[in-house]
């Protein structure tokens, strides 16, 4: 601590009025100026030990140090009441000290709050971008169910494909299927489809009885035009018909074709429209040529139950004597159809000559029976594609 110069406290007790009169309030003011000039060096002193108290204090604290540092360091202030300047000087001069402190020591962790957590949550995408996370729908659905697969055609479905009642439609049986029908019990018709599109078959009208006729025919049929909306297909075949085989009736050759476009109503073609239109030769008889045609209807109503019309027109024409005639038939009923067998039960009633049925007012009934093997071919995944 440094002495005040006792020459100052002399002037001041000897100080003088212009009047030559010693002033009190004189001699009180500079010895008040004298002790504050004592008491400044002890200022200055106690505000360094303030911050180095504080500085101690922090470093402390960061090192783990205990707290009882922070009231050691307070202990050591000197406290001055009646001088306010004094503490204020001291609060400047402190926080100037801790200013250069924080430039040369780092920024204390006190006065830089660490960043927040993120606790792994996301940022939401921008506005417009796909999102990277299936909705809550979408997730909740499962994944995409495969498209269910197509029907098979009719051909796979039903044991009619080959003919509407009498007239024969557009399509064949699959390859390697064998196939049985009888018309009316007495009309045989035995077949089998070497081919998806080639068939062949043998039909049987058997004498029954003596004197009574018979016919004997041999065909083969050939699916040209398989597509979504239009089955095409040809046939041809020789045959032999009698009057009678224990008399020594007369015997002729015929020779037949026939072109069948069948017009489907949807992919699978289970309810069609087939138009038929054919000729048959016969040398031998009297009228040679004979000019036939017809138009048949199916129309599903569930997966075995279908609805059947057809007309059937033929016309011939007499070479001895130069007339011609024909003859229209209509055929109506149901079919109960299944992938081996089937069953047509119609009514045939006669338009052209017209014929009085009194006891039959609804026609001639009639029944066709069909009884197929499966055959050596698979059914296709989609509907037949155009070829």
């Amino acid at each position: 601590m440094r002495a005040v110069p006792c020459g100052r406290v002399l002037l001041c007790s000897r100080a003088v009025t212009p009047y030559g009169s010693v002033s009190r309030g004189l001699r009180l003011a500079c010895l008040s100026a004298l002790a504050v000039a004592a008491v400044s060096p002890l200022i200055a002193l106690g505000q360094e030990g303030q911050g180095a108290a504080r500085r101690r204090a922090r470093r402390g604290a960061d090192a783990g140090a205990p707290a009882a540092d922070a009231g050691v360091a307070a202990d050591a202030l000197p406290t001055n009441p009646g001088d306010a300047s004094a503490t204020a000087d001291a609060t400047a001069d402190g926080d100037a000290l801790e200013t250069a402190d924080a430039g040369t020591a780092g920024p204390s962790p006190y006065e830089i709050p660490p960043p927040p957590p993120s606790y792994g949550v996301a940022m939401p995408p921008p506005v417009g971008a796909p999102s990277p996370y299936p909705s809550a729908a979408a997730a909740s659905l499962g994944p995409a169910a495969p498209p269910p697969e197509p029907p098979p055609d009719v051909r796979f479905r039903d044991s009619h494909v080959d003919r509407v009642v009498l007239i024969s439609s557009g399509e064949t049986h699959p390859k390697g299927t064998f196939f049985f029908t009888d018309y009316e019990i007495v009309f045989l018709q035995l077949g089998y489809a070497f081919a998806d599109s080639i068939q062949s078959a043998i039909t049987l009208f058997p004498p029954l009885f003596e004197d009574s006729p018979f016919f004997v025919d041999g065909s083969v049929k050939i699916n040209v035009a398989r597509t979504e909306g239009v089955r095409f297909g040809l046939a041809a075949g020789l045959g032999v018909l009698g009057s009678s085989i224990d008399t020594g009736g007369e015997v002729s050759m015929e020779a037949h074709g026939t072109a069948s476009p069948t017009f489907c109503f949807q992919q699978t073609c289970r309810s069609s429209l087939t138009l038929s239109l054919g000729a048959a030769y016969v040398p031998d008889l009297d009228t040679t040529l004979i000019l036939a045609g017809g138009a048949g209807l199916v129309v599903k109503l569930g997966e075995r139950i279908g609805l059947l019309l057809e007309l059937d027109y033929a016309y011939g024409n007499d070479d001895s004597s130069g007339d011609g005639g024909g003859a229209l038939l209509a055929n109506y009923g149901l079919r109960v159809s299944g992938r081996n067998w089937g069953l047509d039960a119609v009514f045939m009633r006669p338009l052209v000559p017209a014929i009085d049925l009194e006891l039959l007012p609804l026609g001639i009934p009639g029944i066709a029976f069909t009884y197929r093997t499966d055959g050596s071919a698979v059914a296709p995944a989609r509907p037949p594609v155009p070829r």
